[in-house]
């Protein structure tokens, strides 16, 4: 069996048996406010609708800000490997939203997209 076989067979595993979540991946969109300005609205990119994914968290600390506590935490979005994601995207996980921060691009043998994350304030 060939190397490009045998990553096909393993994304369709993990794909079919390991993203146990769905999200959804959102593009910003600016609405003309009717006063010379825009408003700026996120809305699910076309045609991707829910895309099946893994939310881990990876880090979670407490910062102090200008004399207030600031809660900061870092996640990995997994997805499949030929989602299309980038920094300007945000995604939505259940009722939380994140926007994108990073992706993993470039590695041998990539079995998946990985996604790095920041929860929208």
């Amino acid at each position: 069996m060939s190397i490009a076989t045998e990553i096909a067979q393993i994304r369709t595993d993990i794909e079919s048996d390991l993203l146990p979540d769905t999200c959804a991946i959102q593009e910003r969109t600016l609405v003309p406010d009717g006063q010379g300005g825009n408003i700026e609205t996120w809305a699910t990119v076309d045609g991707l609708g829910s895309v099946a994914c893994r939310l881990d968290m990876k880090t979670g600390k407490e910062t102090l800000a200008s004399g207030a506590v600031r809660e900061f935490s870092a996640w990995k979005l997994t997805l499949p490997q030929a989602t299309a994601i980038t920094t300007v995207n945000r995604v939505v996980v259940g009722s939380q939203t994140f926007n994108v921060q990073a992706v993993s691009t470039g590695q041998s043998w990539e079995a998946t997209k990985r996604v790095s994350l920041e929860v929208v304030a």
